[in-house]
């Protein structure tokens, strides 16, 4: 199941930032003027730059389609893309981030993992659950995965928005398949794409939302309205179209933050 990850390129940044280390040689002064000029501007460019990169909150909060600003934010726009506080039902699966455009199956999996006390490494999980670029992770390895490792799940085809709900009521993450992250971004008309399948982790809702653990999105949960969510939940696994996927996590979890220092080896 392939998502696309977004990685922030810094070198125009870090290049802008570093005309302020040039040492000009002697010139004229009008020459001097232009200069101090120029790097003012691009000076407070960068200023610019680092102010926006800070507010992120909204952009990473939201699984994405796309949007005009060449960064990929999330399916809502405008008013709506504003970072929300989380739901009281939110289970508190902890964040990952997929490494490589193949592994948000392998990713997800580590965070539930890691939510029930289970510490396993991504590449190693990778290899172990045998992901790869043509299917990303099947969905069977990362049950007998779960089912041997003392976690036990349900997996649902044709699962229904009431079904998925009562299960997060009950404290029970589910692992979904979506269409997510395309290249086309917002032009993508998601209820009829099965080429951008993405795995999710729900963990709660409220009355016109979803909320997830998105592999893809860094340092925040994700949302996304309801209705948009079943036009976009499907997908294929192998040669096998799978409608209203969903893998509910049976075992209880922590019900609070359960963070810990380990020793660092």
């Amino acid at each position: 199941m392939n998502s696309r990850i977004e990685t922030v390129k810094r070198h125009c940044k870090l290049k802008v930032a570093g005309f302020q280390a040039f040492v000009l040689p002697a010139v004229g002064p009008g020459f001097a003027v232009l200069i101090a000029c120029l790097i003012s501007t691009l000076f407070g460019a960068s200023q610019a730059v680092a102010q926006t990169s800070g507010n992120t909150s909204a952009l990473n909060s939201e699984i994405s389609s796309g949007t005009s600003s060449g960064t990929s934010a999330g399916i809502n726009s405008g008013a709506d893309r504003a970072a929300l506080a989380l739901p009281a039902n939110t289970i508190p699966v902890p964040l990952m981030r997929q490494s490589t455009d193949y592994t948000c199956g392998v990713a997800a999996l580590q965070s539930l993992l890691a939510y029930y006390g289970q510490d396993v490494r991504e590449d190693t999980l990778s290899k172990i659950l045998k992901a790869d670029r043509k299917y990303g992770t099947r969905y069977r390895n990362i049950a007998g995965y779960a089912e041997a490792h003392g976690l036990p799940v349900r997996i649902q085809k044709d699962m229904t928005l009431q079904q998925l709900e009562s299960d997060i009521s009950a404290g029970h993450p589910v692992l979904c398949l979506i269409q997510a992250w395309a290249e086309k971004g917002s032009q993508t008309d998601y209820a009829s794409d099965w080429n951008d399948g993405h795995y999710v982790v729900a963990v709660g809702f409220d009355h016109d939302r979803l909320v997830f653990m998105d592999p893809s999105t860094s340092g925040h949960y994700a949302y996304i309205p309801l209705q948009e969510f079943e036009k976009r939940w499907h997908d294929v696994d192998g040669h096998e179209k799978l409608n209203h996927f969903g893998m509910s996590f049976l075992k209880d979890g922590s019900k609070t933050n359960s963070a810990k220092m380990t020793p660092l080896e």
